[in-house]
């Protein structure tokens, strides 16, 4: 009978015949959640086998049968390899080598004790397999869910060809672990850093429950990515246009770094939204006022939709975003005439249109407004001519006036007297100037010429052409008469009426009567209408070198020269009346009368239209004793005479002019060469504070910065040392200084002459019998006048030279006395300093203490008497010899010498240095 309680053992025996313990298999354990058989199973499908084993030996005839169902196996008194009954002697012990299926082997040599059988082998149990799997007691396939081990794998269904395996489980490789970490042959838990794709991850170490992964690393969603971008699961760059909101955008595919969001969008600061407004988290539309730039605006709040609201320097595309209205260079900008730019209604930049001034040559333009000509020719300024009846060019009247036109007509606008062909702007209207002077006064700048003159203004004359002298003695001098005559010849003199002769040739020995223009003169009516005060004539002659040329505001001789009645008269020489031009001081030019017209009875009368021409002044000829005629023109018995008297002038080359001009010297206007109204130049010297040019418009002899100085110095020497540019003429001077009692005077300065000038006059005696000398405050050469003698006491008591000489000729006629030097004075300065005569001792004057041409004991003699006489009178002397000065009704004035030629009473002076 079988024991059934034991299982069989076919383990050799040992040496000692002990067979060795049987070897137990090693449970094995079921993975993937599949339960384990319950307990005994095993051996219980391993008795059933036996079982069938049994029964299989039986029905072989092997097997004797079981023992009454007890479970026993008999085989017939031998024993099948187990331990049944008694022992079966001589029968082979099984092996699992055997080629049998012996022993507890569920097939030949496999399963049971044996190697485990392989697939499609019998088996009573899972044990009896390679695959661990027994189904239906054949070794099935193992596969990975068969809940064994097997295969390749790790663990219960799982590594190797099955899927990885949990943590804990065992694993030969990383891959055979769900972890992807096999540490010590045991699957080990994921970690973050185990340089793994495991856990949850979606690239090695990141994604999932580890840190976000980087560009082009697997991902399955956009928080496994650094980019927060995960496209077609891979990591990507966040763009602006991936329909999403991934990198710094606060919307969708805007914001951050993207462009700005629309109104609505969600926003983090206004940078992010168009408007560049974020309210709450929110863009919000832009508005006017917001104090953003946005919508279209061009600049803050301004331009675009706003309006034309933008103030100058803000951004602009056009004029309608500007306040100004102008837009140049995307700024806004106030356009002016000066900004190089053509705008507003320019027609070219800065000109033309109804704020610029009008455009130059060749400018664009549409109006003749528009152009500095007025002339617009197919939109371009055509240049100004004086033929397109526009004014323009300066012109002060369409075609005339300016610096390019003809003078305008009477009757048309000006502003200066060169815009007109009358010289003369009168109001803004050219008109006719009745004078030269007020011509000159007008336009201080017209020179010497001829000019369109109305002399009688409204009256019957018509405007004529007149020769104007705007230089001589500050100009203004028309010509009334002018004949330049041939010697030789008699032609006719041509009393003109209506126009006044025009000036011509200046050569002597010209024919002026060939040019009916330049030869005549003005009648009595013709001059009568001419308004003038001074007279000037001016005389050369073939016959000699002497000249005349004097001015004169004699009213006598005016009245008569208008009238032809009566006769100029004896007038004394008054240098307040006439005044000597050419030649005063040029010894080469001798000077007619050395005095002026009218000092003689000699003069013509009632000559009628030719008392300009026939003798209308006389006197005392420089080198003739009687009166004679000096001033014919033409005159009966042929006369062309000229400071001479010959039967027979005709033969001579003569030259004759006579010049008019109102006086400047009270017409309240500065003119004719004064340095102020009414003063300096020919018209006397100006007061302190006035203007002038030269110390000779300065009464004080001062002119220092063009102003008249107030200091008043004590002699014409102090003057001239302090201004060595002042000319002869009349200056204040305090002889006595400011503190002195005696006031202040004028007194008649020469300034140039041979020995340096600075002399004052004392005296004069003019021309004349027996002259009677009066006190003067101011005494002119020419006069019959002399000093006060407390006035000349103290002006001899600060000279050191006494002058004496007949008028202008100190070159033939004169003697000089002047101190010695160291404190020794002269007699004749001592007798002057006490009031008396210059030389007070009978016989002749000391020649040692004068010089001159005529210090000679011939001319300076005193020979009669020893009486004494008082200032004014120089010399007494009696005879044919020596130098008469002295006053009373019996006096002499003159020098006389023995012998030759002794002319009468001649115009003495005495001068102080």
């Amino acid at each position: 009978m079988l024991d059934t309680t034991q299982s069989r053992d076919h383990s050799p025996l040992t040496q000692a015949g002990v067979r060795p313990p049987p070897r137990r298999r090693k449970r094995r354990v079921l993975m993937h959640r599949v339960s384990q058989p319950p307990p005994g199973a095993r051996w219980l499908g391993r008795l059933g086998m036996a079982c069938f084993a049994v029964a299989a030996a039986l029905a072989l005839g092997t097997l004797g049968g079981c023992d009454g169902g007890s479970g026993a196996v008999t085989d017939g008194g031998a024993d099948l390899g187990g331990d049944v009954g008694s022992p079966d002697l001589g029968l082979p012990i099984p092996t699992c080598a055997d080629g049998l299926r012996n022993g507890d082997e569920t097939a030949s040599d496999c399963g049971g004790s044996c190697q485990p059988c392989a697939d499609g082998v019998a088996c009573a149990m899972p044990a009896d397999c390679l695959s661990g799997v027994c189904n239906v007691g054949v070794c099935a396939m193992g596969t990975c869910g068969d809940l064994a081990r097997n295969q390749d794998e790790t663990g219960v269904d799982c590594g190797g060809v099955c899927d990885p395996c949990d943590d804990g489980d065992g694993c030969a490789r990383p891959e055979d672990c769900t972890s992807g970490v096999c540490t010590s042959s045991m699957c080990a838990q994921g970690t973050c850093g185990d340089g793994v794709q495991n856990q949850d991850e979606t690239a090695m170490d990141c994604g999932g429950v580890c840190s976000p992964c980087g560009l082009g690393l697997g991902c399955a969603m956009a928080s496994d990515c650094a980019s927060t971008t995960c496209i077609g699961d891979v990591c990507v760059d966040p763009t602006c246009a991936d329909h999403m909101q991934n990198g710094d955008e606060t919307d969708v595919d805007c914001g951050g770094g993207c462009g700005p969001c629309e109104a609505g969008d969600a926003c983090a600061q206004p940078a992010d939204c168009e408007d560049g407004v974020c309210s709450a988290m929110v863009c919000v539309q832009g508005t006017c006022s917001d104090m953003v730039q946005n919508q279209d605006e061009t600049a803050m709040d301004c331009g675009g939709m706003c309006g034309a609201t933008c103030a100058d320097d803000l951004a602009c595309t056009s004029e309608v975003d500007c306040l100004s209205g102008y837009c140049y260079q995307q700024l806004c900008r106030t356009p002016t005439c000066l900004d190089t730019i053509q705008n507003r209604d320019e027609t070219a930049p800065d000109c033309g249109g109804t704020f610029c001034g009008p455009c130059a040559d060749g400018a664009a333009c549409v109006v003749p407004g528009d152009c500095e000509s007025g002339v617009c020719s197919a939109n371009t300024c055509a240049a100004a001519t004086c033929f397109d009846m526009v004014q323009n060019q300066g012109e002060s009247s369409a075609d005339c006036g300016g610096n390019f036109c003809d003078g305008c007509d009477i009757g048309e606008t000006c502003s200066v007297g060169s815009d007109c062909a009358s010289a003369f702007c009168d109001g803004g209207t050219c008109a006719y100037a009745d004078t030269c002077l007020a011509l000159l006064t007008a336009d201080p700048a017209l020179g010497d010429g001829t000019y369109p003159l109305d002399v009688d203004g409204s009256g019957p004359l018509a405007p004529m052409q007149v020769s104007c002298d705007m230089t001589t003695e500050g100009g203004g001098w028309m010509l009334v008469l002018n004949y330049v005559h041939q010697g030789g010849t008699t032609p006719a003199l041509s009393i003109r009426t209506e126009d006044l002769p025009l000036l011509g040739s200046d050569a002597l020995g010209a024919d002026g009567s060939l040019d009916a223009s330049t030869w005549g003169h003005a009648g009595n009516a013709l001059l009568a209408s001419v308004t003038f005060d001074e007279l000037r004539f001016y005389g050369e002659t073939s016959a000699h070198e002497r000249v005349i040329d004097f001015a004169t505001t004699s009213t006598a001789l005016k009245t008569y020269l208008i009238t032809g009645t009566g006769s100029p008269g004896a007038q004394p020489y008054d240098p307040a009346v006439t005044r000597l031009l050419s030649g005063y001081h040029d010894a080469s030019v001798p000077l007619h009368l050395r005095g002026g017209p009218g000092v003689r009875t000699g003069s013509n009368s009632d000559a009628g239209d030719l008392a300009l021409t026939s003798t209308p002044f006389a006197g005392q000829s420089a080198v003739r004793s009687s009166a004679v005629s000096n001033w014919n023109v033409g005159a009966t018995g042929d006369l062309w005479e000229v400071d001479n008297s010959s039967a027979t002038s005709a033969a001579d080359d003569t030259l004759h002019r006579v010049w008019v001009r109102p006086s400047p010297c009270g017409d309240g206007a500065q003119n004719a060469g004064e340095s102020d109204v009414d003063c300096g130049g020919s018209c006397g010297g100006c007061g302190a504070g006035a203007t002038c040019n030269t110390d000779s418009d300065c009464a004080s002899g001062d002119c220092t910065a063009n102003t008249c100085g107030a200091t008043l110095l004590t002699s014409c020497a102090a003057i001239l040392a302090a201004h060595p540019t002042a000319g002869d003429g009349t200056y204040f001077i305090d002889v006595d200084g400011d503190t002195g009692p005696i006031e202040p005077l004028m007194v008649y300065c020469e300034m140039v002459n041979e020995d340096g000038g600075g002399w004052t006059l004392v005296l004069s005696t003019g021309f004349g019998e027996a002259p009677n000398l009066s006190v003067a405050s101011e005494v002119i050469p020419g006069d019959t006048a002399h000093m006060p003698l407390a006035t000349m006491q103290a002006l001899a008591g600060i000279s050191t030279q006494i002058h004496i000489r007949t008028h202008r000729m100190a070159d033939t006629r004169s003697v000089t006395t002047s101190d010695l030097g160291g404190g020794l004075v002269t007699t004749p300065m001592t007798n002057l300093r006490t009031g008396m005569m210059l030389e007070t001792n009978p016989g002749p004057a000391d020649l040692t203490e004068y010089s001159g041409p005529l210090a000679t004991t011939t001319n300076l003699r005193i020979t009669c008497g020893t009486s004494t006489r008082d200032y004014p009178s120089i010399y007494q002397c009696c005879g044919t010899n020596g130098a008469h000065l002295w006053r009373g009704q019996s006096g002499h004035s003159r020098w006389n010498w023995n012998g030759g030629d002794r002319p009468g009473n001649e115009p003495m002076e005495v001068w102080l240095r």
